[in-house]
């Protein structure tokens, strides 16, 4: 992952459900992919001190909807299935960092997988598909 000393963040604004998380910035890498950051706080922790997997699972939603949306602001996009993998904990100190990366969007479904680090540490890897639509549900 690049340097984030240089990262051009730019708050990521939230509605509904998902102000309930916090501030989130996004910085856009390149076509495709982009850098999301959550600053957490002690409310994020679950019993044993560390972020709660729901927390993070909540960012991944958000992050991968936000790229989606990017490529195309006219279409509609509901999630399918996210799969996650914790890989080591994530504490309060340390800002969680998100890579999320469009693999692909076709016509009816996308994909997108997610990174997310905290310290240069491999915290979580996520795979999400997306159902797209022209237009809103009824």
């Amino acid at each position: 992952m690049r340097s984030l000393a240089k990262t051009n963040w730019m708050p990521l604004e939230l509605l509904g459900f998902s102000v309930n998380l916090g501030q989130i910035d996004f910085s856009e890498t390149n076509k495709g992919a982009m850098l999301f950051r959550f600053i957490p706080d002690e409310g994020h922790n679950n019993r044993s001190g560390f972020i709660h997997g729901g927390v993070i699972m909540t960012f991944a939603d958000i992050a991968a909807a936000k790229i989606l949306r990017t490529t195309d602001p006219t279409f509609r996009y509901t999630n399918v299935q996210t799969d996650i993998q914790f890989l080591n904990t994530a504490t309060t100190d340390k800002s969680l960092i998100c890579k999320c990366t469009l693999q692909k969007r076709g016509r009816s479904l996308a994909f997108v997988s997610l990174d997310f680090n905290s310290d240069g540490v491999l915290v979580a890897s996520a795979k999400s598909i997306w159902r797209v639509y022209a237009s809103v549900p009824k």
